[in-house]
């Protein structure tokens, strides 16, 4: 007897297909010897997961991937819930990676990590600062004119004041003496 109320059984990889013959849209499930399972379409279709009536992930037909957009733009767009970022990353051709910090929208990149054989990049793509910390605290902040700030008042780029640019001398001169601070 059956142990569900639709039971399909068959020795050689059983399918389950269901067409909407109005469109010549085919969906099925298929098991296979290889223990493996499968769903999806066997038409030119997009395949949606859509809890509730409403398309949460989409895979279309180009292999793109969309959780949260029924048009990714991307291998995997992220669009999240509104006023949220969104994660967006990319392959590239000549074997760079990119991962992109964007808008709800995605019409809005903010920031990007760039991968690659010769190289890494991290940016911001606005005129906006790029922090860096440790412990959950700011340690240093590289601002948008290119000036960086170090936890304890040192700025080093143009602009710099007379006792950071005397301190940075010193330092890369043998001569500093760090105050205020106990190394014992």
């Amino acid at each position: 007897s059956p142990a569900s109320v639709l039971e399909i059984s068959d020795a050689s990889s059983p399918v389950l297909r269901v067409t909407d013959s109005d469109n010549s849209n085919t969906a099925f499930i298929q098991a296979d010897g290889t223990n493996a399972a499968y769903f999806g379409t066997l038409t030119n279709h997009d395949v949606r997961i859509a809890p509730n009536n409403s398309t949460k992930v989409i895979i279309k037909t180009d292999g793109k991937v969309g959780i949260g957009t029924t048009s990714p733009n991307a291998p995997l767009s992220v669009v999240a819930d509104s006023n949220a970022f969104a994660i967006r990353m990319y392959g590239r051709s000549d074997g760079y990676s990119e991962l992109y910090g964007s808008s709800n929208d995605g019409s809005t990149n903010n920031a990007f990590l760039q991968v690659g054989t010769e190289q890494t990049k991290l940016y911001t793509l606005a005129a906006k600062p790029l922090l860096f910390g440790t412990n959950s605290t700011e340690r240093v902040r590289i601002h948008s004119s290119g000036v960086m700030s170090v936890a304890n008042g040192i700025e080093l780029g143009s602009g710099l004041d007379a006792t950071a640019a005397n301190t940075l001398d010193d330092y890369e001169e043998g001569n500093w003496t760090p105050s205020g601070v106990n190394f014992t």
